[in-house]
């Protein structure tokens, strides 16, 4: 079951899977969350391949814009002079009693690996050269080569904006409360990602509105509990062919590395799932203060966002589903809890898995008396089942921290990353068969008694059983 998308005259909303045009009930409600997440096609699911619905909304054949080889003039037109849209016209509510229609689509319709080849490689191109103010910015990136197409507008200034090193940028004579304050602004922390696209956006002509909310982001630990400017982060929601479409170039430029997620272990990459993700996959990490915002049709609480177990880019990548446990936090009174995630039957998603585990405390240790927790799990690959399953027994009562990660084997044709036009011109470190990446984390705490825990596994090479990369 796919997520659904409702048009009206000026706007599109998602559903989440297993919702209904007619249903008053809040989504998450007990009995609709067990269906977004149910291995049927709940979360992140998509039988339409992505470029198939790419060419449904666009035709890189019809673009107006010039995409010559030769080179564009640098600069513009002494009577070049661009005008931003009317702060009024850029920040339209989504209305959802507005909207008469329904209409089935995959929830990544952008996301094909060749369409948007001229418009990236135009966008980096720019981005590795250096402009003297804002008009010379925004007449390279969109008015030089015609440019007239809102996706391809989008995707110029997503694309230029992830990839340029905005701590290096300079303009000289920068005035107040100008374009090139706003970009220089990233700097010194006056500004953010979001900020920038929305004023690219205003000179581009695109319909744009900054949404101010909380973020499971670098500091966010599953079961934390948001209030004040605690986790406040900011994106973008963006009208394209009269659907708004929501858009985080932070995150997508930025990319956690490391066992434990911090702000030191952030690194730089691109991360093209948030480039127009779904609202019901970026709601269980995004939570504007605006419910409106959220493009759900049954818009979710700030306590159902606490409780959504934090999943990553990764998850909806590779089409993955939690089977057993939807909630951050795990509660087991048993000394053994069994996790469950589905993945696609697909053999092409040739994936495999593993985890962490650490106390949840200040130290956050990965050893128990000496012997690595990661003793005291299990994970086990169910190929017929097309499940991966995780046994984990806590060696004492009391909290701990779980990362499940999981890596593709596949290698990409012609070196190609996944998600890009361009060919190995960014790092994508998702796309690396070498690597895990985080797919879901969780709290888990156990409150059984003390002597009831049980011996950690026999030592081996590997804490996976069953089908294995080696086995492949």
């Amino acid at each position: 079951m796919r997520p659904l998308v409702h048009c009206g005259a000026n706007m599109c909303y998602v559903s989440p899977p297993g919702s209904s045009n007619s249903s008053s009930l809040p989504y998450y409600n007990k009995q609709q969350y067990d269906q977004v997440t149910s291995t049927t096609g709940g979360l992140g699911r998509s039988n339409q391949p992505a470029s198939s619905s790419t060419n449904q909304f666009y035709k890189f054949d019809q673009s107006t814009a010039n995409w010559s080889s030769g080179p564009i003039q640098r600069v513009p037109p002494k009577e070049f002079a661009p005008s931003p849209l009317s702060m009024d016209t850029l920040e339209d509510k989504p209305k959802p009693q507005e909207i008469p229609t329904t209409t089935e689509m995959s929830s990544t319709p952008y996301q094909s690996f060749d369409i948007f080849r001229r418009i990236d490689e135009h966008a980096v191109s720019v981005s590795q050269q250096q402009q003297d103010n804002f008009n010379q910015l925004i007449w390279q990136l969109i008015y030089a080569r015609n440019i007239t197409d809102e996706l391809e507008k989008v995707r110029v200034i997503f694309l230029w904006l992830c990839t340029k090193d905005l701590h290096k940028m300079n303009f000289d004579h920068v005035k107040p409360d100008s374009p090139e304050e706003i970009l220089m602004g990233i700097r010194t922390g006056k500004s953010t990602y979001a900020q920038i696209f929305y004023t690219l956006c205003r000179y581009a002509g695109l319909h744009c509105k900054l949404l101010i909310g909380y973020a499971k982001g670098a500091e966010y630990a599953p079961g934390m509990h948001f209030s004040g400017r605690q986790g406040q982060h900011s994106w973008n929601a963006v009208l394209i062919d009269k659907c708004w479409r929501l858009i985080d170039c932070h995150w997508a430029a930025r990319r956690l590395i490391g066992k434990r997620p911090s702000p030191d272990n952030v690194r730089y990459g691109l991360d093209m799932f948030y480039f127009l993700a779904s609202p019901s996959q970026l709601i269980y990490t995004h939570f504007p203060h605006d419910p409106d915002w959220q493009l759900l049709r049954h818009p979710v609480s700030l306590k159902e966002f606490e409780n959504l177990a934090p999943v990553k880019s990764a998850f909806f990548k590779y089409n993955l589903d939690l089977v057993t446990h939807r909630n951050s936090v795990i509660v087991c009174s048993d000394p053994e809890v069994r996790i469950v995630i589905a993945f696609p039957s697909d053999s092409k998603n040739d994936l495999s898995f593993t985890f962490g585990l650490s106390f949840d405390n200040q130290e956050g240790s990965e050893e128990f008396r000496g012997i690595p927790l990661t003793r005291f799990g299990r994970q086990e690959t169910l190929i017929r089942e097309h499940t991966s399953v995780f046994y984990i027994r806590p060696p004492r009562p009391g909290a701990y921290k779980l990362l499940i990660y999981a890596k593709q084997h596949q290698p990409h044709q012609n070196g190609q990353k996944e998600g890009l036009g361009i060919v190995s011109m960014i790092p994508d470190d998702l796309s690396s068969e070498n690597l895990f990446g985080a797919v879901c984390e969780y709290r888990l705490v156990a409150n059984f008694g003390s002597n009831c825990s049980l011996p950690p596994f026999p030592p081996c090479q590997s804490s996976s059983y069953g089908p294995n990369e080696v086995w492949q």
